[in-house]
Parts: C-alpha cells; sequence; structure tokens
C-alpha cells in the first residue's frame, strides 16, 4: 500500500538522520577498572552518563554509572561548569499546580501551547522529545490535553515524528483538541492528526509545502519522489485525524478544490471547481481562516478563550490542571532562543577571530560553541545563527580553520626570529 511505503520511507530516512547524529564533543571516560572508554557524551544525569564510542563504522552506546568512574576528561576547557549545567529541556521534578480538591464531576483539563510567536519553529522549539516530556507529566492529571499552537512551520523530518507521536501515543490516553492560532506548514501538518479542531477567530492553518534545501539558506519546493513522499504523508495525517485527503492535498499543491453541503450538513468534497462552494483554485495553496473551516465543516468551533472553547467542547463543570507543565515548555522556548542568540554570537565572533588571525579569541569562541552544543543539544540538528547544526562535521570544519591558523601564526613567528 502507498501510505505503508511512505511510513517505510520516511521512517527509514528518520532512521538514518538520527544515526548520522552525533554529539560534537569527544570526551574520555576512566573506569574504576582502568579502562578508558573515548567518546562522546550524549547525555548526563546525577547518577550516570551514556556515551557512545566508535569502533570502525559500528557505533555503540552505553550507560556507565558514575560510581564506576574515576575521572571525566572532556574536550571543553569548560568542562566543569558544562558537566553542572542543565541540558536545556522541558520537565523535571517541581510540585505540581494540580488542585488539591478537584469538585466532583469536573473535568480535567490541561493546556499545553505548542510554540509562540518568535519561538515557534518545529523543531528546535516544537519537537517530539519535548511533547514527550510535558506529556508524561500530564498522565494521570488530566482527562482532557488541548494542543495550543502557534507556529510556522520547520523541519519536515521532525514533523514526521511529532504526527506519529501524537497518534499513537497521545490520542490513547487523552481526549485530544487541538486549539489553532496559527498552523502553517508544519503546524499544520502536526495539527491534523487530531479529529477535534477548534480555531481563534484570528487562525491561519495550512500553506504545507514541503520544501528541499539547495545550498545555505537556499530552499526549493519538493519535486519528484520526495514530493510523492510528502502528498502520502499527508494522506496518512488526513486518515490519523478522519479528514477529506484533499483538503491537505490542496495545502501541499496547487488543484482545484470544492465542496457541497448537503441538507444534513455533510460535506461532499470534489477535485474540481463544480461544488457550490470554491475552496482553492490550481493557482494558489491552500490556507484555511476561522471562518472557512467552519463554514466547509473542517473546525468544530472558534474560541477566542480557554473559558469560550471550553464551553464548545460541552463542559460544564472542568478546572484547569497541568499549568506548571506548559510553564516549563514556555522556560524550555525562552532558553533554547537564549541559546540561539549565543550561538549566533558567538559564530559571528569566531569568525572575526578567523579574519583577524587572532588564534586565542578564535579558541575562545569555538570553546563556547561546544558548550552551548551541550547545553542545547537540539542545535546539533538544526541550523541557527548562520552556521549549519552544532554536529560533529561542523565542529571538524572549525577545528581545521584553527588548525590552519595556528598553522600561520607558528610561521609567521618563526620569520619573525630569522
Amino acid at each position: 500500500m502507498k501510505t505503508t511505503r511512505v511510513i517505510l520511507s520516511l521512517v527509514a530516512a528518520l532512521i538514518v538522520g538520527l544515526c548520522a547524529r552525533t554529539a560534537a564533543i569527544a570526551d574520555s571516560v576512566y573506569l574504576n577498572d582502568g579502562r578508558v572508554l573515548e567518546g562522546v557524551i550524549t547525555r548526563e544525569g546525577d547518577t550516570f552518563i551514556y556515551i557512545t564510542t566508535k569502533i570502525g563504522d559500528i557505533e555503540k552506546n552505553e550507560l556507565i554509572l558514575k560510581t564506576d568512574i574515576s575521572r571525566i576528561v572532556r574536550d571543553s576547557p569548560d568542562s566543569e561548569s558544562i558537566a553542572e549545567a542543565a541540558t536545556i529541556k522541558p520537565g523535571g521534578a517541581t510540585k505540581s499546580d494540580e488542585p488539591a480538591n478537584v469538585p466532583e464531576g469536573a473535568t480535567r483539563i490541561a493546556f499545553l501551547r505548542l510554540g509562540w510567536e518568535p519561538e515557534d519553529t518545529v523543531g528546535p522549539y516544537i519537537n517530539k522529545d519535548a511533547l514527550q516530556r510535558s506529556v508524561e507529566e500530564l498522565e494521570g492529571k488530566a482527562d482532557v490535553l488541548v494542543l495550543w499552537i502557534d507556529t510556522g512551520g520547520g523541519d519536515v523530518g521532525e514533523t514526521v515524528k511529532l504526527v506519529n507521536y501524537i497518534q499513537k501515543d497521545i490520542k490513547p490516553k487523552f481526549r485530544l483538541v487541538g486549539w489553532v492560532k496559527r498552523a502553517i506548514s508544519g503546524g499544520s501538518f502536526t495539527m491534523h492528526p487530531i479529529e477535534e479542531l477548534y480555531f481563534m477567530p484570528e487562525a491561519s492553518y495550512g500553506g504545507s509545502v514541503a520544501f528541499s534545501m539547495t545550498g545555505p539558506g537556499q530552499a526549493k519546493a519538493a519535486e519528484g519522489a520526495f514530493l510523492e513522499q510528502m502528498l502520502e504523508f499527508g494522506e496518512l495525517a488526513s486518515s490519523y485525524g478522519h479528514h477529506e485527503p484533499l483538503i491537505m492535498r490542496a495545502m501541499q499543491i496547487r488543484i482545484p478544490l470544492s465542496v457541497d453541503i448537503d441538507e444534513d450538513g455533510v460535506a461532499h468534497w470534489r477535485e474540481d471547481l463544480e461544488g457550490k462552494y470554491i475552496v482553492s483554485t490550481d493557482d494558489r495553496i491552500l490556507t484555511l481562516n476561522s471562518q472557512q473551516a467552519m463554514q466547509f465543516g473542517f473546525a468544530k468551533g472558534i474560541a477566542s478563550t480557554k473559558e469560550e472553547l471550553v464551553e464548545a467542547m460541552g463542559y460544564k463543570e472542568w478546572v484547569e490542571v497541568g499549568q506548571d507543565v506548559d510553564d516549563k515548555q514556555q522556560k524550555f522556548r525562552d532558553d533554547m532562543k537564549t541559546a540561539e542568540n549565543e550561538i549566533a554570537k558567538a559564530a559571528r565572533n569566531f569568525q572575526f577571530a578567523i579574519e583577524n588571525q587572532n588564534l586565542a579569541r578564535a579558541r575562545k569562541f569555538l570553546s563556547d560553541l561546544k558548550t552551548w552544543a551541550r547545553r542545547a543539544p537540539a542545535w546539533q540538528d538544526f541550523s541557527t545563527g548562520g552556521l549549519p547544526p552544532l554536529n560533529r562535521e561542523l565542529f571538524r570544519e572549525l577545528e581545521r580553520q584553527v588548525d590552519e591558523l595556528a598553522k600561520q601564526v607558528r610561521e609567521r613567528e618563526r620569520n619573525s626570529r630569522r
């Protein structure tokens, strides 16, 4: 089946991407039994570390208890502060804000914001791992989970992971509701597995064109096999949310689309312009506003406040829970934005130091970049600050530039002594 093929293709692509991802910094872990593990520390807790070692083309990820470690030597001179610095992530052991006494019969509803301009990109700011941590905290606390989204889109691979996680892991645990402020491109894909969608009055939903990068800062609309995969994935997401697949298709490519609505309010969609209501034409990409979404039966209602939304959902007695979880999502986005700004600053300073042949400064800012790669590991997967992802390949190139500068400095010093 086509949907099976696209799932396999996309999952295979994700696996390749995940296997290709390696942390940016080489570390040495000295064990009490005399062994030394050379590799990359990918995760660290109070009592353990995970280290990825590599022999030839084979990578191995090992859990090592800190009681078995005599010392750790990290590539960065800031290793001690890095070891103590918390990795930027939502979640953590904080006291729940769940009301102590929930009124009998009241429904517990959690609102979880995904994105929010300007920290709204799917990938670094909205991702499966961050969402999963929040969902795990909400299990047992909430009966209804409202995913409240504001995003202009982002990374295709992360969108695939979000769609599958929402369908397979979240929907079985809660009554799941989508509340749309802005769901453009990957944002509309992310919401599409949700059957029950509500719009804010100013909402926009669609513009789901996939792009492929052709060079730094250069992108073009998907075509060929990639486009076919994304169209099939659009059909899959539509089936998850029980939405007419032609709606998502018109958001991905230019097609004519119209609809007839019968006396029972049932929409009958047509890939032509012969229906009573013209939804889209073959000279534009579809984006729905709130009025259109209601008129065509795509949205269940329009709500500008939580109270209006809950009323539209049919609840009279309810209590909001999980505000602390939503707050941690916001803090996570704020911390990621701080990291993004600091990475951009370090990247500019590094380039300036290289251009001005300041070896000490170049080394210092290279160390800063490695520190941020540790503290905000999402930036090892996504571009920021005018740089490619902060992965091993990038650091290998930056280290080559520093080594070349060091050679020039040594040559200049030798010449000055002659």
